[in-house]
């Protein structure tokens, strides 16, 4: 009789490797944010432009992975094991291919799309020295995506998670000695970055060999790869289009905002990734089900792995919630980029000119309040609509007095 539910400590044994590889990049765009960070907002803003269009490159190709690890997995199901793995011998000569393109063309256009995005000016030039460099990474990220693929679709969580953790932990100690003790400076950040892809794909590229399958390229398979690949490829742009489009808004406002927008994105990108790592359990045991034609204990464990990651993620809302008033000052100290960063929970904006700058004391209401009525006293005034009561004194669009010094409010 068909199981249609895997046990937890089943669906962690998955889950839980598959998160720490997932974690494993965002952490070290962490820590390289952070180090960079300190050396000031240009180079922070930099490595924003920069690290944005990498990531889009990266993500874009994504099937690398998931793709990869759909046709492993129900070929795993069916007791196919070499197939399953062979699935990433063809994944990954399609990655190198791929990755060596994305080297060439991306020298060549590396300087447009930076100005692209950031405009002319100093942002821009330190984007693509930073950019041209970290591109040669690109065909080692690739083959990692492929290595990840087929090893999840086979159900093997354990040994991705000791490749990538190699490569980004030894990464994540080259990058202060190579920006601060060799003094490179950003290039020192794009170095310590290819370092980390070069090391990882090393390890699955040597894992790869060890299954003893044929290495040989199958244009067939290759084909059929790039099909489903295509869908993946469609989802992953319209992610894109978003994320690059705030970027270029952000580079375009000041460089403090830009700075700002690296950090806030990447702790975005680091809770989605987080939550991914069920997805990642849920695409290989239901996989699994589908090539044992099992449909029942399919839909079980969509229906189970979907309950946990609604408790998961609210979880993690509260955890960083909490921790949210001291993670910005881990990352910069630039005293312009983090008075860009919200403060307080809400949306962040700049009172208008006709309101001033508003401390973090008080909040704009509508212009129908004078100025005087901000003076009057709480409890000479009942709330309304027009005006409200922030800490200390009333306040309206027209007529903004801050208790404490100028600063951004929080609606």
């Amino acid at each position: 009789m068909a199981q249609h539910a895997a046990a937890p400590r089943q669906i962690m044994a998955l889950a839980l490797p598959a998160l720490g590889v997932l974690a494993a990049e965002p952490l070290y765009v962490l820590v390289d944010t952070a180090v960079v960070g300190h050396l000031g907002a240009v180079p922070l803003a930099a490595l924003s432009v920069g690290g944005t269009v990498l990531a889009q490159l990266s993500t874009t190709l994504t099937f690398f992975s998931y793709a990869t690890t759909a046709r492993s997995a129900r070929l795993h199901g069916a007791g196919r094991r070499p197939d399953a793995v062979a699935e990433g011998v063809q994944a990954t000569w399609l990655a190198l291919i791929a990755g060596v393109l994305l080297v060439a063309l991306g020298q060549l256009l590396a300087g447009p799309i930076a100005r692209l995005l950031a405009g002319s000016g100093e942002v821009a030039d330190a984007a693509v020295s930073w950019l041209r460099i970290a591109l040669f990474g690109a065909p080692f990220i690739l083959v990692t995506m492929a290595g990840n693929g087929w090893m999840r679709g086979v159900q093997d969580t354990a040994r991705p998670l000791r490749y990538v953790l190699a490569g980004n932990g030894i990464s994540a100690v080259l990058c202060p000695v190579l920006v601060y003790g060799a003094d490179f400076g950003l290039t020192g950040s794009a170095m310590a970055n290819v370092a980390a892809q070069v090391i990882s794909a090393g390890l699955f590229l040597r894992a790869l060999i060890g299954e003893r399958v044929p290495l040989r390229p199958v244009p067939r398979l290759m084909r059929a790869q790039l099909g489903i690949g295509r869908d993946f490829m469609l989802r992953s742009l319209a992610f894109q289009a978003c994320w690059i489009s705030a970027t270029a808004v952000a580079a375009h406002t000041s460089v403090a905002a830009v700075g700002a927008h690296q950090v806030v994105l990447q702790l975005w990108m680091f809770l989605a990734l987080l939550l991914d790592a069920l997805a990642i359990a849920a695409q290989s045991l239901i996989g699994a089900a589908l090539g044992a034609e099992d449909g029942p204990t399919a839909r079980g464990l969509a229906w189970q792995i979907t309950g946990y990651g609604l408790v998961f993620g609210a979880l993690l809302g509260v955890v960083f919630a909490a921790l949210y008033p001291i993670l910005p000052g881990a990352f910069t100290s630039d005293g312009s980029v983090l008075a860009t960063i919200p403060k307080r929970g809400g949306s962040s904006l700049p009172c208008n000119r006709s309101a001033a700058w508003c401390s973090h004391w008080t909040v704009c209401c509508s212009a129908r309040a004078t100025r005087r009525s901000c003076a009057t006293p709480r409890s000479a005034r009942p709330r309304s609509a027009s005006c409200r009561w922030y800490g200390r004194r009333w306040c309206s669009a027209g007529a903004c007095r801050a208790s404490g010094s100028p600063s951004r409010f929080s609606w």
